[in-house]
């Protein structure tokens, strides 16, 4: 099989898996999520002082803020299986996944060459971005 990773600027993420004609793609969904952290100030964490009503003491409270973070909120799988596919062009391939992985299929001369998408980051590398054709 002959696979080219067609790339697309995206925060989500697309792994596959190869075995024979078959292919599985696994969608990394992800999005901002808010947590609470503890501020740092100078490489130390910050904290306020307060007094304590009852005791008159003074307590030292950890100063927090709002972050957001790209997490993975969801992961959806899917196996596309072209053992069965003659020599020709595939004419589109249904998935349950959120985005179809498959660009395009074609089998030629009994070869099977297919375009995946692959989401990449700005921190892509030069062969990230520009792939070439490759065995797998």
């Amino acid at each position: 099989m002959r696979v080219l990773l067609q790339p697309q600027f995206n925060h989500n993420r697309l792994e596959y898996d190869f075995s024979g004609d078959s292919v599985q793609a696994l969608l990394k969904l992800y999005d901002y999520v808010e947590k609470e952290v503890q501020l740092i100030e100078d490489g130390a964490p910050a904290y306020r002082n307060e007094t304590d009503e009852e005791t008159g003491e003074v307590i030292q409270i950890p100063v927090m803020h709002t972050v957001k973070e790209l997490e993975i909120v969801e992961t959806q799988m899917d196996i596309f299986d072209f053992a069965d596919m003659p020599n020709g062009i595939l004419d589109g391939v249904e998935t349950t996944l959120k985005y179809n992985p498959i660009i395009s299929a074609k089998r030629e001369n009994g070869v099977l060459h297919l375009e995946l998408l692959n989401f990449i980051g700005e921190d892509a590398t030069e062969q990230e971005k520009f792939p070439d054709w490759q065995e797998v």
